[in-house]
């Protein structure tokens, strides 16, 4: 898993220096939909670092007490890498939404494939989000 995240940096790192005006690519400090749709390749290896961010988060009792239950409870069964792109550049086809990190699409459709979502609430969570990064 330590080697995933130093991979994920070393990408991440290493795309945002190509890049030239890298802050266009960046909210805040997190890579935007600008980011996700100029580097495909690394998207893969920013999803799995995601996750296992989410799963250290997870496999601390303070935070998920039922450990494994908690993970499976957060994310849909069956998810692959393949859905969760092609939801995500679903998301930044809108160009409304391409200044929202990548991280926050991330939690969003989750929550949208696992079903836990209405339609009402996907648009006002997509407005939330909007909101969120033009703050930055």
């Amino acid at each position: 898993m330590f080697k995933r995240l130093v991979l994920l940096i070393v990408f991440v790192v290493s795309a945002l220096a190509q890049s030239p005006n890298s802050d266009d690519y960046l909210t805040g400090s997190l890579p935007n939909g600008r980011w996700w749709v100029k580097y495909p390749v690394e998207r893969i290896v920013y999803l799995m670092g995601l996750r296992d961010g989410l799963n250290l988060v997870v496999a601390n009792p303070q935070y998920f007490p039922n450990g494994k239950a908690g993970v499976e409870a957060y994310r849909p069964k069956k998810l692959t890498n393949e859905d969760m792109i092609a939801e995500i550049d679903n998301l930044y086809k809108d160009r409304e939404n391409i200044r929202i990190p990548v991280a926050f699409v991330y939690n969003f459709v989750n929550e949208k494939l696992k079903g836990s979502l209405t339609k009402t609430d996907v648009e006002l969570r997509i407005r939330r989000m909007r909101q969120l990064a033009s703050e930055y």
